[in-house]
């Protein structure tokens, strides 16, 4: 659990990382302006995970350079025959991901390099992720740019109607001038957030050639005019098939004429059969050659979610995020979707389900705690007319600890307050849409946890696999995955989040399982393969979190420039 301070930027429970060891020895050393002598007497234990940079070893000695991505410094890792009991183990493990306990002190090196003026003691180590492939490219010790660019993913509603017809106007009303305030003041604790916690700001490709997710709702993207190809497709088929003497036959054709009758019949089959293999040529064309002529050589999408390459990127940096933009083409107008969306991702190295619940929740607390101090004004003005009780749900939000809860629980919850939930959303729900162990929750069910039983959010854990996305990490009983949903008053789902397998044969079992095409995430899957980590992720839509700050109840489309949804794509 965490246990510092919201307005804390710093969030304690997440692992050690080398820039704090290295600000921990500054703070004590330079910044105090201790002498030499002292600084010599520095010394304190650390655990750390990281990836070894370089390894050397001597006789009685092993000298392992690491780095986890936090500071572009390097930390060396003295190994002594003497105190270390696994020495003689120790096989090469550069380009490994390691566990290493021991004591931080000055450097003993005579010549000190710019960066290393420490070094650790090594008292413990243990090989996390060994690289497998004796040719991997990690294992290279100069590798050109051009050659980089192949392994990518080893780099590191009165006025609601005026408004619906003019949006282009929005922005000149005190309503919509406050939401985007607290809108872009959002982001910028976001940012704040991120960077006091050591992360990386990276936006990966937005147009990719997978689908993240497995559910299908993609937008595909293409150069080709589908019309031509048709045309094109049914012209060829009617040349095959001589369909030209149909204009004959029908031209001279008399329903009395017994011998025209049979000959007009045989040509309709002809056409049937013809039109048959018109269909079946251009799913079959879809399917192999014709993308080979498209922009791309391959079939591309829009991405539905940046999570994918923020954990190639995570392998190296420890901590990533992105505020990318997402597509999805899921036929829903709630007030919750969106076809395109703010999403902010961010993956996470070497943490557990615990540590990535305490920083979803800190995250969305100091978010919410800083933009009702700098937009005390804006609160106010939305808090007399549009939102009335929008800063008592906020303050409920930061004042109490998230609740925390299984799926199985949430599903007990649901089931013991049946009638109520019936009654309360009479016009939404129906019996049939009453979650069961093995279904979605559903909004109003979320939204009931919430409002009514908890009165803030809740933090739902250990879904069942079959409801969640090949990549989340099997648990112990080989029917839940470590997944999480942060459910939020009156919205819902605002975040989802978990562990990610790093087991690459039970990686590739989901996948299989869920008969995906494994050969456009050959790059993904390669990543468990050699030097695999623990790690754990979660993306947050960004337009909620903004509806759910901005208003009661609230339309995710009032607070987006420019929406697009399903439908609606008006600019």
């Amino acid at each position: 659990m965490q246990t510092n301070n919201i307005m804390d930027k710093i969030v304690t429970s997440l692992p050690i990382q080398i820039i704090d060891i290295y600000n921990d020895y500054n703070k004590h050393v330079v910044a105090s302006n201790i002498n030499v002598i002292n600084a010599n007497e520095y010394s304190k234990e650390y655990e750390l995970n990281c990836w070894v940079r370089d390894f050397r070893s001597q006789s009685n000695l092993i000298f392992i350079n690491v780095y986890d991505g936090s500071t572009s410094y390097n930390l060396q890792v003295v190994c002594n025959k003497d105190t270390l009991n696994n020495f003689n183990d120790l096989e090469n493990l550069r380009g490994a991901t390691i566990f290493i306990k021991g004591n931080i002190i000055k450097s003993l090196s005579k010549s000190v390099s710019e960066g290393q003026e420490i070094e650790m003691q090594c008292t413990y180590i243990k090989p996390i992720g060994l690289v497998n492939d004796s040719n991997s490219i990690i294992l290279a010790k100069k590798i050109q740019l051009d050659t980089l660019r192949n392994h990518q993913h080893l780099r590191t509603d009165l006025w609601k109607q005026i408004f619906e017809e003019f949006k282009e106007f929005w922005t000149r009303f005190k309503v919509y001038q406050n939401i985007y305030k607290i809108r872009t003041t959002i982001i910028k604790h976001i940012h704040k957030f991120f960077n006091a916690n050591n992360f990386y700001n990276l936006d990966p490709n937005v147009i990719t050639t997978s689908d993240c997710e497995g559910a299908g709702e993609t937008f595909n993207i293409s150069c080709l005019d589908a019309n031509k190809i048709v045309k094109d497709t049914e012209n060829n088929i009617r040349q095959k098939y001589n369909l030209d003497e149909l204009d004959d036959v029908n031209n001279s054709y008399d329903e009395n004429d017994m011998s025209q009758s049979n000959a007009f019949l045989n040509t309709l089959k002809k056409i049937n059969y013809a039109f048959d293999a018109t269909n079946k040529t251009i799913d079959s064309e879809s399917n192999t050659n014709l993308y080979n002529k498209d922009f791309f050589g391959k079939k591309s999408y829009l991405t539905v979610s940046s999570q994918l390459q923020l954990e190639a990127l995570c392998a190296g940096l420890s901590r990533v995020y992105t505020l990318n933009p997402s597509f999805r083409a899921e036929e829903s107008k709630t007030n919750r979707h969106l076809a395109c969306f703010t999403h902010l991702e961010y993956e996470i190295a070497f943490i557990d389900l615990n540590q990535l619940m305490d920083f979803s929740e800190h995250l969305v607390k100091y978010v919410i705690k800083n933009i009702l101090i700098d937009c005390k004004s804006e609160y106010d003005n939305l808090n007399k007319f549009v939102s009335i009780g929008i800063i008592d749900k906020l303050k409920n939000i930061i004042n109490k600890p998230f609740e925390r809860i299984t799926y199985s629980k949430a599903i007990e919850l649901i089931e013991l307050n049946k009638t109520k939930i019936l009654k309360t959303y009479s016009k939404e729900v129906f019996d049939k849409d009453i979650s069961h162990w093995g279904d979605d929750l559903g909004s109003y069910c979320e939204k009931y946890i919430c409002d009514y039983i908890y009165e803030k959010p809740v933090l739902v854990y250990n879904y069942p696999k079959d409801l969640k996305s090949f990549y989340m990490k099997l648990n112990d009983d080989n029917k839940t995955v470590q997944s999480c949903d942060l459910l939020c008053n009156q919205l819902g789902e605002l975040i989802g989040s978990s562990i990610r397998e790093d087991d690459y044969d039970k990686l590739i079992q989901r996948m299989d399982d869920k008969n995906m095409d494994k050969s456009v995430l050959q790059w993904y899957t390669d990543l468990r393969k050699n030097s695999t980590f623990s790690h754990g992720g979660a993306g947050l839509g960004l337009d909620r979190l903004v509806n759910f700050c901005c208003l009661m109840n609230g339309n995710i489309r009032d607070v987006v420039p420019f929406p697009v949804a399903y439908g609606e794509c008006n600019y």
